[in-house]
């Protein structure tokens, strides 16, 4: 906290004013209804028993970059700011939907309706906008109440006679309200605002950002470039005894079809995934379009695999697969995608 102390020009001394009144807004309708208002003032309107009086904050602040002479009080709900300093200034003044009467233990009651809406202040270079009402004072430019206080998160020490602003950061933090502050707030004819927040990345992170990624660089390849290196097992396919050699018809194909195979037999002959061949067997290939749009090769060996003599292994259970899963999180796609040509 930040804490202004004696010697500051701009400190205050300290405040506990005694004085009570009454604010009432009167309606400018023809019924000239009066709604009572739960307000506490606590005005003197800077007269001589204010001067002469110790125990007030009385301080300078700064509007236009003029010096004011400023008075704060725990118990007054509004603020307010004399007629004179909004002539002298030159304050741009908003009218009020009714009038408000102030009733104060000084000077009677006292009618406005003129205030000065989000009128900057600068105290102890801290700078605050707040609404003030126009009244009429003597000796004294503006009056700081709780709405101030309360809503700038000001806290009076009356031991020390020091007033302590929050650090930048806590003055950050939102202030949430529940929905009767939310009406109360607007029963008061308080300015609300509604605001719509959106994320914006910059970038979808790819997969070489991941850490697993970078600490296996001979793993998470790019693009395999060439065949996977020899095995202990070579791989065969074991067919029926007798079997003669199955070659089938090519299937029709359009012009877009031909020269997009025929782009991506290129892309497998540079990577030696497959290479020319003149052998009595052949399988039909053909185009299937995947969601994100992209053209799958794929390659019909339903002819083969009838005459292909199975391999015989256990088949794994699939409520031990899925005990292994628990507590994973994360699901890589990269065996599926880089299952294909790893058979030499």
């Amino acid at each position: 906290m930040r804490k202004v102390g004696a010697s500051s020009v701009e400190d205050w001394d300290i405040v506990l004013l005694s004085a009570r009144a009454q604010v009432r807004f009167a309606s400018s309708v023809a019924s000239q209804d009066t709604v009572q208002m739960s307000a506490r003032i606590g005005l003197l309107l800077a007269t001589t028993e204010a001067e002469k009086s110790g125990n007030l904050i009385r301080g300078t602040c700064f509007i236009n970059d003029v010096p004011l002479i400023t008075m704060i009080d725990t118990g007054e709900t509004h603020s307010y700011t004399s007629l004179d300093c909004v002539k002298r200034l030159n304050l741009r003044v908003s009218a009020m939907s009714g009038s408000m009467v102030i009733d104060t233990p000084a000077n009677g009651s006292v009618t406005t309706t003129m205030v000065c809406v989000n009128c900057h202040l600068t105290i102890y270079g801290k700078h605050f906008g707040m609404d003030l009402v126009c009244i009429p004072l003597s000796k004294l430019d503006v009056f700081l109440g709780m709405n101030w206080l309360e809503f700038n998160r000001v806290y009076i020490n009356c031991c020390d006679k020091t007033v302590m602003f929050p650090k930048p950061e806590e003055s950050l933090n939102p202030r949430f309200m529940n929905v009767g502050q939310v009406e109360t707030s607007l029963k008061e004819s308080a300015q609300m605002f509604m605001m719509f927040a959106s994320l914006k990345m910059e970038g979808e992170s790819g997969i070489v950002e991941l850490h697993v990624v970078c600490e296996f660089p001979c793993v998470f390849l790019d693009d395999v470039t060439d065949l996977p290196p020899e095995r202990e097992v070579e791989f065969a396919i074991e067919l029926v005894p007798g079997t003669s050699p199955v070659s089938m018809a090519l299937y029709r194909m359009s012009a877009s079809e031909l020269n997009e195979l025929k782009k991506q037999l290129e892309v497998l002959l540079e990577k030696m995934f497959v290479r020319p061949s003149i052998s009595s067997w052949g399988a039909s290939v053909l185009l299937v379009k995947k969601k994100d749009s992209s053209i799958r090769l794929c390659v019909d060996y339903q002819q083969l695999n009838k005459v292909t003599i199975k391999n015989k292994y256990p088949l794994a259970r699939i409520d031990e697969l899925m005990d292994q899963l628990v507590g994973a999180r994360v699901f890589s796609k990269i065996d599926l995608r880089s299952g294909y040509h790893q058979i030499r």
